[in-house]
């Protein structure tokens, strides 16, 4: 009996097996290969059609992410957005490690402008902390400077946020706060002398603009938009 792969909404990871089943205890079991696959064919299935609405909301929102928004508003000649929900800056958790903003950056695209948002996720996958002066990116500090010291390469202006709220964001398990995280991207981005924007400070509401607790929605996009443009038009940067 061999399993073939699943997948379901929100999964992206395969199961695999393969078990050998002897003939008499089948038959102890009083199992029916055609009953089985009548089972199958007669249950009910949980079908999700997208409507046309569900489409069009999903195309809104996509056009409203704030990176769209600020690019739209200095008049960028292209925008690309490597946000990946769930990626961490460092590289020490199980998640995708490979796709870790530290190591990842090393395949974006160069330009003028480089928009850093992270840290929310190391916070949420008990990423150490470490020492300021960490090279390696298995602690966020390690992270950070490696992330940062490629930035500085590959753009000519780079704006660092540090992460907006979310619920429920006590201690971790490794008993740091998320304001921890912001203070280390603060730290070592003023270090390398980029502009820093405090997430913290952007007006959010949960039940409005960040529904599920972590993530804006469209309406969420554009104040996080809105609050950047701003920051960025009065600290005239250039961009």
């Amino acid at each position: 009996v061999t399993s073939g792969n699943f997948t379901g909404p929100g999964m992206s990871q395969n199961a695999e097996a393969a078990i050998r089943v002897e003939k008499e205890h089948i038959q102890e079991m009083n199992f029916s290969w055609t009953e089985f696959v009548k089972s199958i064919s007669e249950q009910k299935w949980d079908i999700h059609q997208l409507s046309a609405a569900d489409v069009v909301e999903k195309r809104i929102e996509m056009e409203n992410n704030f990176i769209k928004i600020f690019g739209k508003r200095f008049g960028f000649d292209e925008v690309l957005n490597y946000g990946t929900n769930g990626i961490t800056i460092s590289t020490a958790t199980d998640w995708r490690p490979t796709l870790a903003m530290s190591m990842y950056i090393d395949e974006m695209q160069a330009g003028d402008v480089g928009i850093i948002a992270g840290g929310t996720n190391d916070w949420g996958r008990n990423v150490e902390i470490g020492k300021a002066d960490d090279i390696s990116t298995d602690t966020f500090y390690g992270a950070l400077n490696t992330l940062f010291e490629k930035a500085k390469k590959r753009y000519k202006q780079i704006i660092v946020i540090t992460p907006i709220r979310r619920k429920n964001c006590g201690r971790n398990e490794k008993g740091y706060t998320l304001s921890d995280y912001r203070k280390a991207i603060k730290l070592k981005a003023e270090e390398f002398s980029f502009f820093v924007v405090d997430g913290d400070e952007i007006e959010l509401e949960f039940s409005e603009h960040i529904p599920d607790g972590t993530h804006p929605n469209s309406k969420g996009h554009r104040i996080y938009a809105e609050h950047l443009i701003n920051k960025v038009i009065n600290a005239k940067l250039t961009v």
